[in-house]
This record gives C-alpha cells, sequence and structure tokens, in this order.
C-alpha cells in the first residue's frame, strides 16, 4: 500500500466523539447495574418475609456460636479459668481468715457456730422451763385443787423464744 492510500483510509473514519464514547460508558454502567439491583430483589423475594430473614440470620449465629462453645479449645480454656479463679477464691478466704484470727476477729462460721449453740441452749431451757411449770401446777393442783398461772403457757413462751 502506498501512503496516499494509508492516509484516505484514515481520512474516512470519522473522529471519535468525546460526547458518545462517555454517553456509551454510563449507559452500559447503568445497564449492569439494573440487572445487579434486579437479582438482588429477586433474591429478596425468594428469602421471603423480612422476619423470616432474621429469624434464619438469627438460627445460623446461634448454631455456631454453640458449635463454637463446645469445641474442645474452648471447653480447655474455660476450664483453666474457672480453676484459676477457683483457686484464687480459696486463697483469698486463707488470707482473710488467717488476718482474722492473728487479729483476733470473728469468723462468719464462727458466729454461726455460736448461735447454734446458744439456740440449743434456748430450747432446752425452755424445755426445762414447761417441765418445772409443769410440776409447780401438779402440785399446785395436789395442794389447793386449782391450778394457778403463774407465767403463762408453755406454748407461748416457746413462740417468745423464738423470735430472734
Amino acid at each position: 500500500m502506498s501512503a496516499d492510500s494509508k492516509a484516505k483510509t484514515v481520512e474516512n473514519v470519522p473522529p471519535p466523539d468525546p460526547a458518545s464514547a462517555m454517553m456509551s460508558f454510563w449507559v452500559k454502567w447503568m445497564e449492569e447495574a439494573s440487572h445487579g439491583s434486579q437479582a438482588v430483589l429477586e433474591a429478596m423475594q425468594a428469602a421471603g418475609d423480612p422476619k423470616q430473614l432474621q429469624e434464619r440470620w438469627a438460627a445460623a449465629m446461634s448454631e455456631s456460636a454453640e458449635s463454637f462453645l463446645r469445641t474442645p479449645a474452648f471447653m480447655e480454656v474455660m476450664r483453666q479459668n474457672l480453676k484459676a479463679i477457683t483457686d484464687m477464691k480459696r486463697m483469698q478466704d486463707n488470707i482473710v481468715k488467717d488476718a482474722a484470727r492473728h487479729l483476733g476477729m470473728p469468723l462468719a462460721e464462727d458466729i454461726t457456730g455460736l448461735f447454734d449453740r446458744l439456740n440449743s441452749t434456748e430450747q432446752k431451757i425452755l424445755k426445762r422451763l414447761d417441765a418445772i411449770e409443769e410440776r409447780l401446777q401438779s402440785i399446785e393442783t395436789n395442794s389447793n385443787g386449782s391450778p394457778k398461772k403463774r407465767f403463762g403457757s408453755g406454748a407461748s413462751r416457746g413462740q417468745e423464744g423464738e423470735s430472734h
């Protein structure tokens, strides 16, 4: 080919129009975006109700979390943490007990034991008083013929003794 024929073919092709190229780009982009949006819309319609979608998502998350929480690695870490916590609590209790003993302060278990002993002693005293009152009433009945009421009935005294 000669140089003249090359020049003629280049001259026959019109120069590219920037406006039409830009318009063509945006038309193609809008078509593709429309197709993508249509696909999402169809998927949402297939998925159904948003409430069902939320329930499915929650079920999937719940299953995933449960499977994670049941893994041997997680269980081992939890076992170690719980053991460390209980060991720390035992150590703290021992420190508190030792400090209280050195300072001469009573512990809760000391007070509980004291309360139990006092309550037991109170119940024994009330029973003995009831027995003494019954004997006194029988003596008075034998000597006078009718019993006199001195301290009230034993049942009412027992009820008063149990209120703390």
